[in-house]
């Protein structure tokens, strides 16, 4: 049943969830990362105001060309800041890429940042959130790591499992790159976080829920056979529920719809 304290908007998502979860095929797992991730990228900032901070965290991201990263549209924006949390016009933001400790992996910086129709809505009875949570972002010099590459694909469905990574509450957890293996669950369970065309619902882990520190992370496709052994490069993550005495699922932003912008920026980046 649910929580005595939980808000009234998210009574009936959580019994659709609920009941998602026992139709799972596997049970959603979360570790550190151990594998190859030479595309990972984290979104760093030094800032003075209101206090100083010196290598703090702001999101992930994903190399997908040597020139280009991808990330979610909200982390260029004060969409979600806590009232103490420093403005984005106050933030000196770089990246590092390719390590999987906060704080390691080669800097970065960058000068072109392009989103795809992104846009917040705050209307509750049509739609509530960010809308086309994507961001292309150009770095100033090609970066010596190998992207992950982008499949063409046909969009992620219900019952499809992904991995996805981030760093779990940034530098206040414990700075290890985490991947969450998971399942694409039916949007019901996501109404609360209102998924918008593009979005994809999953399944979330109770012992280390997707939640601050994972936005922009990449979400891969794992291989469902023996015919496929490399994920594709399908979604970033979007949002999930903080705060709530429950564990909610998470949203990731589809790539599918997204692939003819990606490609097009790309290609008229020269």
């Amino acid at each position: 049943m649910p929580h005595a304290d939980l808000d009234p908007e998210f009574i009936e998502p959580l019994r659709y969830y609920q009941e998602d979860l026992e139709k799972l095929s596997c049970e959603p797992q979360a570790q550190e990362a151990t594998d190859e991730t030479p595309w990972i990228a984290s979104f760093m900032f030094n800032c003075d105001v209101p206090k100083k901070v010196v290598d703090g965290y702001r999101a992930a991201a994903v190399l997908i060309d040597p020139c280009w990263l991808l990330t979610c549209g909200h982390v260029f924006g004060d969409i979600f800041r806590p009232e103490d949390a420093p403005k984005f016009e106050d933030l000196d933001l770089y990246v590092r890429i390719g390590g999987q400790q906060l704080g390691t992996g080669t800097v970065h910086r960058f000068d072109k940042v392009v989103t795809n129709r992104f846009r917040m809505t705050e209307d509750r009875s049509v739609l509530w959130g960010p809308v086309n949570d994507l961001a292309l972002v150009r770095l100033t010099e090609p970066a010596d790591a190998e992207p992950a590459v982008l499949a063409d694909f046909h969009g992620l469905r219900v019952g499809h499992r992904i991995r996805a990574y981030g760093w779990p509450d940034g530098r206040r957890g414990t700075g290890r790159l985490t991947r969450v293996d998971t399942e694409v669950i039916p949007p019901e369970s996501c109404i609360g976080m209102a998924p918008g065309p593009g979005d994809a619902c999953v399944a979330n882990v109770a012992s280390a829920p997707i939640r601050p520190g994972y936005s922009g992370g990449p979400a891969f496709l794992l291989p469902d056979d023996d015919t496929s052994t490399v994920p594709l490069l399908t979604g970033v993550v979007s949002r999930g529920i903080y705060g709530q005495p429950e564990t909610f699922p998470g949203v990731v932003t589809d790539l599918t719809p997204h692939l003819p912008f990606i490609r097009a920026t790309i290609a008229g980046s020269a």
